[in-house]
């Protein structure tokens, strides 16, 4: 109205252009500092919601949440259900803000064209319910598609504790195809999420541009008079009442996600948490003041059942000599079940449990594989479901010292993991380590040697004292120590046992479960378990007497558990050296500068160069189509009011111009010969050829840059030019359409694509990167990176993309309508570029910190998740969940940092563009005082500076975002480029190799990544098997041993040396065809996800009939058949039984070569003679290296290798070296001699 009203006095402009700035200025610093506190309140949301998930894990017992719900999950809670939440605080807002938003605009602009705004709001409105649908839509595909994401981490968090395992059993394309399976159905869901993502983008781009097409159509239809303040104050509300429009369906898809991701939480609260004083009862110090623990007549469950189990039948022989002596044949059948018993399939049960325990008592429990002797430990610390009896303890015992069976060590120094949070008191500290045989390894090692995740920078036996020293350090009443002494050498165990168990312990109650009789010898009483009852409990020499058939003779127990003693050189070289942490495991890298060229091109590749020139040139359309849209509408305007400007005008002005004027003459002219040349295309298109553009229709000719083109205002109908207006529209429409399902499609495939890289990058790393990487790392990227790549980053360039293009179009008109604009665009994009340069500087490196401190938050929860009962048992959750919390605060910060930064940037870039509209607006009040002034194209430039305030924060602030979330990107790009690979190819072996199963070593020399430049794990081995030999393997702890079997599986390549199998260099054979060929029993079993069937034979390669056979062969049937055959779950196994179904795997496997790997080392001795005799009787032509673990190992073997320090110290017949006393065998069984 200013412009094209001449008696509106000129002051009045500039007041205009104030009144303009301060509200863009006001508007500016309102919404910087709501941004501000809501990036506060979601950093105090995301600590309380982790803060919370953390402790409610401490507070439930094992067994109720892994019923519940798999580590992949509780994962997901603490990542991406944390993140649905913490982003919906905005949507909360946007709820009540944005109903009030369409108000007023609907408001001013009824104001502006009467009841024509019905035509565009019923277009509106009609979104509304298609939005809400989409909204519902997209929160189902959300739920399924965290299932599956859920299930996939799961799987992959299984495949990484057991890495080493499938890779010696070559499993590798198993277990990627199945992660990939799972990947595919998370897809799937993603895929139809992105495909409604695409529509709601489309709604979002395409309405400005109809809703302006249906409210000034329907106002010029109804007669009304369209000029510049009506059309482009219309144009500019439609533009106010669209953003909130397309932003409500991402608001509800916001709180949608959110609340299915509260929906899942919720059913972690909901979990009953221990509750210490129903499960416990407490004692009455006046009448059992000697007593610490009393369970009478109690049942414990791994799970509710709602069918109580059947009690075993009572024989009358259960009260004569079976009673009291437990034969061969009853320890075989140790896990049968009565028929209906396995009709009904019920988890392990204790039952009918009574015993008590004095305050200074020593308790032995002994019993076969798979009894409950574990279990019964476990149900005293509360991880069991109590069905029935009682359980007492007294008022001040609130935990206990639990040791477990499998060592729990975190990350950090073994100082750390033996305080375990608590005050560092050296004389106590001393006399413990001492008493747990660590002083040696310590003043070796030194008290900050740092621990790798789960203890893998030190050996099976250090850590083992590593964990008995961490309960002892916790001073408890009460000590439940899982079969500690089975992971140490017999000098080892005899000091631990006098000088710990008898005597740093010696006021203390302690349950001890051991195989040794002679440990059980030295306890106050011993109780035998079988099938989860206590069979006998008694003063040990009558108890021991019953079971002389289950455990060792004295004699075989003389080299239980034997260890070379080797000298104090040997003592300098275990397996795997404890190094500082900067040498093996370092903390996770972090990139400095700018996200590299070769991430965007990581990036681009994923999606494809095809692709993305179609993303690009349909970006560019969609662009031009709405820009001409505008231009359009200015166009009719400006013909419709022209009768006030004539050619004399035009001249006037022109004697008036500059040389910049000309320039924008040249620029004005090219636009008009492309609208004419668009409405010519249209009309030929129509078959109208009565209403094009003639050469006379001009009032003055295009060619001289000196005139500006007018069309005379008859030219043409309006229905014309609704017309074009529409068509221009429409083809937006398409353009917008490709533009979005296209970005979709790319963006999927790219997240695809990049998993699928990683996950074979992962699988096929060598063995190396997993010691030196902590698991939770790993699965960060699989987890936290991989939801970024799949969701985050395409939504965030999705918009940056369009945001650039918008702003480009925006520049483009607001310089054609004002050109001296240009004047001030230039220096303003120098400050721009200034400010942007400046803060993604910082905020890149702040996003890296916020990603290095997020991987502490997931290895400290992974930690928890595999070390709950330990920590619960020890007393020590408040302290751990503290622990937690710290890592979380110093992500935080981290977090609050980039918060701070972004609005520091915002801010600025508010301020800048406030000033740009202001200029805008008195370049037009200038121009306007000159008579230069056209109202149409002053109209559309000042609505398009005014977007362009939102514009060029939207842009910079949509870049540094998307740089931010290409870290993710990033970090998985340097485990896809970075990580090695263990060398795969080689030569095929010949047909039927190995024949013989001659194992040579040849002057080997071994070394572990950690220490290149130190001594090696194996020095100078050279010697040579014989076909179908079996040699033990023993040693003490760290004398190379599982080097031994490491260098012929390739597991760590030798720097010296060559091992030959068969006359066959192994380092030339192709690593899979080699390990496909050697069988091998590890250490630690591993036991995945899924039913016994694929447990064993995963890869599908044999008949259930031969599965049978090899359960029978080492005496599993019965285990299996009790649990519901092969289709039965293979969790919650026994450590024992789990053993039984990998000696089942390399029955299966039927190789030349067996290497077994301390495979007895927790197996009562009937099972450890099982397990021998089925290697005798099913290996007999096979040559076996067993390292051994007990005498009764050695003795089976023809030949006994001894190693001391990485050095081959004998070879030689194990009654040979027995029988000679200068022998290093003979020494090691008879220390003292």
């Amino acid at each position: 109205m200013f412009i094209e009203d001449a008696s509106i006095d000129q002051h009045y402009g500039y007041i205009y252009a104030a009144t303009l700035l301060s509200a863009t200025v006001i508007s500016a610093l309102f919404n910087v500092h709501f941004t501000w506190l809501m990036s506060v309140i979601g950093l105090k949301m995301r600590g309380a919601i982790v803060s919370t998930i953390l402790r409610k894990t401490l507070s439930v017992t094992s067994t109720e949440l892994n019923k519940a719900f798999s580590i992949g999950e509780i994962t997901n809670f603490m990542s991406t259900d944390t993140d649905r939440i913490v982003n919906s605080c905005p949507s909360f807002h946007a709820l009540w803000s944005i109903p009030l938003q369409l108000f007023i605009t609907l408001f001013l602009l009824y104001n502006q064209v009467g009841i024509s705004f019905l035509a565009g709001v019923a277009f509106s409105v009609i979104l509304i319910p298609i939005n809400k649908i989409i909204a519902n839509k997209i929160g189902q595909l959300s739920t399924e598609m965290m299932k599956h994401k859920d299930n996939r981490v799961s799987l992959i968090s299984d495949m990484l504790r057991g890495i080493r395992t499938v890779k010696v059993h070559v499993w590798e394309d198993y277990f990627i195809n199945k992660v990939s399976e799972a990947r595919v159905k998370e897809l799937k869901y993603l895929r139809g999420r992105k495909y409604l993502d695409a529509v709601c983008v489309v709604l979002w781009a395409t309405t400005p541009v109809l809703v302006a097409a249906l409210t000034l159509g329907t106002h010029a239809l109804r007669g009304q008079v369209l000029n510049a303040p009506i059309v482009f104050t219309t144009v500019a509300l439609i533009n106010m009442l669209i953003a909130p429009l397309n932003a409500f369906p991402w608001v509800l898809n916001g709180l949608t996600e959110a609340w299915v991701s509260i929906k899942r939480i919720q059913k972690l609260l909901d979990l009953r948490d221990m509750d210490i004083e129903h499960y416990y009862d407490r004692l009455n110090t006046n009448c059992d003041e000697d007593k610490v623990i009393i369970i009478k007549n109690a049942s414990f469950a791994w799970a509710k059942s709602s069918i109580r189990r059947k009690s075993m039948p009572k024989s009358k022989k259960n009260k004569g000599k079976s009673q009291k002596k437990l034969t061969k044949y009853s320890i075989q059948r140790r896990d049968s079940v009565s028929s209906n018993e396995a009709l009904i399939q019920e988890p392990f049960m204790l039952q009918d449990i009574f015993f008590e325990i004095g305050k200074e008592e020593l308790v032995g429990i002994a019993g076969p594989v798979g009894s409950g002797k574990t279990s019964l430990l476990l149900a005293i610390i509360g991880d069991m479901l109590k069905q029935k009896g009682d359980i007492q303890i007294p008022e001040c015992l609130n935990s206990f010292g639990y040791v477990p069976q499998q060592p729990w060590l975190v990350r950090g120094t073994i100082r750390d993991n033996i305080l375990f949070g608590k005050p560092y008191d050296e004389v106590k500290f001393r006399s413990v380590i001492e008493a747990c045989a660590l002083t040696e390894d310590l003043n070796l090692l030194g008290w900050n040697a740092y621990v790798g995740e789960g203890g893998c920078t030190l050996s099976g036996g250090q850590r083992a004292r590593v964990s008995l020293a961490r309960a002892v350090y916790q001073d408890k009443q009460v000590y439940l120590l899982d079969d500690v002494l089975s992971g140490v050498d017999a000098t080892v165990g005899q000091h631990i046992m006098q000088r710990c168990i008898l005597g740093l312990l010696r006021h203390t109650a302690r349950i001890l479960v051991t195989h040794s009789p002679r440990h059980l010898a030295r306890a106050h009483r011993v109780l035998l378990m079988q099938d989860g009852r206590i069979v006998s409990q008694g003063p040990p020499e009558t108890v021991l007497n019953e079971i002389e058939d289950f455990l060792p003779s004295e004699t075989e127990s003389i080299g239980e558990e034997i260890e070379a003693q080797g000298d104090a050189d040997d003592k300098q070289s275990p397996d795997l050296d404890v190094v500082s942490q900067n040498s093996l495991e370092n903390d996770e890298s972090m990139s400095e500068g700018t996200v590299g060229w070769w991430v965007i091109g990581l990036y681009l590749r994923s999606v494809g160069a095809f692709l993305t020139m179609c993303i690009v040139i349909s970006l560019i359309l969609m662009q031009l189509s709405q820009n001409f849209t505008f231009i359009w509408l200015t166009f009719w305007v400006r013909n419709k009011s022209n009768t006030s400007v004539n050619l004399q005008t035009i001249d006037n002005v022109h004697e008036n111009t500059t040389a910049l004027d000309h320039g924008f003459n040249v620029f004005d002219n090219i636009v008009h010969k492309i609208i004419n040349t668009s409405i010519a295309m249209i009309n030929s298109f129509s078959g109208n050829n009565n209403t094009s553009i003639r050469t006379d229709d001009i009032l003055t000719n295009n060619m001289y840059p000196t005139q500006t083109p007018v069309l005379k205002a008859s030219a043409f109908t309006d229905n014309y030019y609704l017309e074009v207006y529409f068509g221009l529209a429409g083809l937006n429409l398409v353009f917008t359409i490709m533009r979005a399902f296209l970005f979709a499609y790319g963006g999927v495939k790219a997240a695809a694509k990049i998993h699928k890289i990683l996950l074979k990058v992962i699988v096929k790393a060598n063995v190396k990167f997993f010691d030196v990487t902590p698991t939770g790392r790993i699965v960060n990227r699989f987890s936290s990176d991989t939801y970024t790549v799949d969701d985050s980053l395409p939504f965030i360039l999705n918009i940056l993309l369009a945001q650039i293009f918008s702003l480009i179009g925006a520049v483009a008109v607001t310089v054609y309508g004002l050109p001296w604009l240009l004047v001030g665009v230039l220096p303003m994009a120098f400050i721009y570029y200034r400010l942007q340069r400046r803060y993604r500087i910082t905020s890149r490196q702040l996003k890296r910190l916020q990603s290095v401190a997020l991987s502490p938050v997931y290895v400290h929860f992974n930690d928890t998740l595999e070390g709950l009962s330990n920590i619960r048992a020890l007393g020590a959750a408040a302290r751990w969940a503290e622990r937690g919390e710290e890592s979380v605060e110093r992500w935080q910060r981290a977090a609050l940092c980039g918060a701070a930064a972004s609005q520091w940037l915002a801010l600025r870039l508010q301020a800048a563009a406030a000033a740009a509209v202001a200029g805008a607006a008195l370049v037009a009040v200038l121009q306007r005082a000159t008579h230069a002034a056209d109202p149409g194209l002053v109209g559309l430039a000042i609505s398009y500076a005014l977007s362009m305030t939102s514009m060029l924060s939207s842009v910079l602030n949509s870049f540094t975002e998307t740089e931010r979330e290409m870290i993710a990107v990033e970090r998985v790009g340097e485990y896809i480029t970075q990580v090695e690979g263990e060398k795969m190819d080689g030569e095929s072996p010949p047909y039927g190799w190995p024949s013989h199963g001659v194992i040579s070593f040849e002057d080997v020399f071994l070394k572990y990544g950690a220490r290149e430049n130190g001594e090696s794990a194996l020095r100078g081995v050279t010697f040579s098997s014989h076909p179908g030999e079996r040699i033990a393997v023993v040693g003490r702890t760290g004398a190379g041993k599982s080097s031994l079997l490491r260098a012929v599986l390739r597991l760590t390549p030798c720097a010296s040396g060559r091992v030959c199998v068969d006359g066959v260099d192994v380092a030339t054979l192709h690593l899979q065809a080699l390990r496909s060929r050697i069988g091998i029993i590890p250490q630690e079993p591993f036991i995945f996800s899924g039913n016994i069937r694929e447990n064993v034979d995963p890869l599908r390669q044999y008949l259930d009939a031969e599965v049978w056979r090899a359960l029978d062969a080492c005496g599993a049937r019965d285990v299996v058949t009790a649990r519901g055959g092969l289709s039965a779950p293979a969790d919650q196994m026994s450590r024992g039984h789990a053993q039984m179904l990998c000696l089942v795997r390399a029955l299966l496997q039927k190789a030349k070569i067996l290497l077994v790997d301390e495979a007895t080392a927790n197996l009562d001795q009937e099972s450890e003679r099982v397990i021998l005799d089925t290697i005798r009787c099913s290996f007999g032509g096979s040559t076996v290296v067993f390292v051994a673990h007990r005498l009764t190992g050695v003795l089976e073997c023809s030949r006994v290798l001894v190693l001391g320090g990485g050095r081959l110290l004998e070879l030689r017949p194990p009654e040979d070296a027995l029988a000679d006393p200068t022998s290093h065998l003979y020494k090691l069984l008879h220390p003292d001699q």
